[in-house]
């Protein structure tokens, strides 16, 4: 008897409209979505990051390279070169 009425119960709670563990399931379902959304956003944000490092080491390093070209300049010129003085840090 105690197992019919258990069994009655679950296919009763199992098959209504507004089961928690459908709502439980539904949600986990949404979630796995957004995540894996979130996921190849941040997997496209990475690989721009990517492209911007390598850009930003180029960069870096034709400074370098110009900055080797300056000091044998300095060698030779009465005049030196000097490097512009660093910015003034940003107002609050």
């Amino acid at each position: 008897m105690r197992i019919c009425r258990l069994i009655l119960f679950l296919a009763f709670a199992l098959t209504s409209p507004g089961c928690v563990v459908f709502q439980l399931r539904d949600e986990l379902r949404d979630t796995k979505s957004e995540l894996a959304r979130t996921n190849a956003e941040l997997a496209k944000s990475n690989s721009e990051l990517a492209q911007s490092t390598a850009e930003l080491q180029r960069i870096d390093r034709e400074l370098a390279g110009l900055e080797r070209v300056i000091e044998k300049v300095n060698k030779f010129s009465p005049v030196n070169i000097a490097p512009a003085p660093p910015p003034p840090p940003p107002k609050k």
